[in-house]
């Protein structure tokens, strides 16, 4: 089932007669529910799979996963705090401001540095639980299919 066609056919969402913000915060809301509703899902479908946890073969891949997704996480906190210690430079190399403009000129600035950073780390995040959910189900999937 795709799940973003069913958000967007949802007359929550395409109904025009709620604010815009009503509408994405629903719509938002939607999308974690099924999020979870897929994660119990593949829960449900590894159970299934625990007497194939004792072929080798099988145990490896799930690690592989395992070990992959515990690598982009560690990719993804290294991004965040290479970013942060780069903000934290930025900001301690401001030079004072003569001005009340400047000042706040200076701010805003560092602020939007840190809004960009923040704003690329979650949808990195977002897509990687996305992928992960995709991947891990395509290969549940297969196993469940063989067993």
């Amino acid at each position: 089932m795709n799940h973003q066609q069913t958000v967007q056919s949802d007359p929550m969402v395409t109904d025009h007669s709620h604010p815009p913000y009503v509408a994405r915060a629903y719509k938002v809301g939607k999308m974690l529910q099924q999020q979870i509703s897929a994660t119990l899902t593949q829960r449900m479908d590894e159970a299934s799979l625990l007497p194939a946890f004792f072929d080798n073969k099988v145990l490896l891949e799930y690690l592989h996963l395992q070990q992959a997704i515990s690598s982009r996480i560690l990719d993804y906190q290294a991004n965040w705090l290479t970013g942060m210690v780069g903000i934290t430079q930025e900001y301690q190399e401001l030079k004072e401001a003569n001005t009340l403009s400047k000042h706040v000129a200076q701010e805003c600035n560092i602020l939007g540095m840190w809004n960009a950073l923040f704003t690329q780390q979650a949808v990195n995040c977002a897509e990687m639980i996305e992928n992960i959910q995709t991947d891990y189900s395509y290969w549940l999937s297969q196993k469940t299919s063989a067993a």
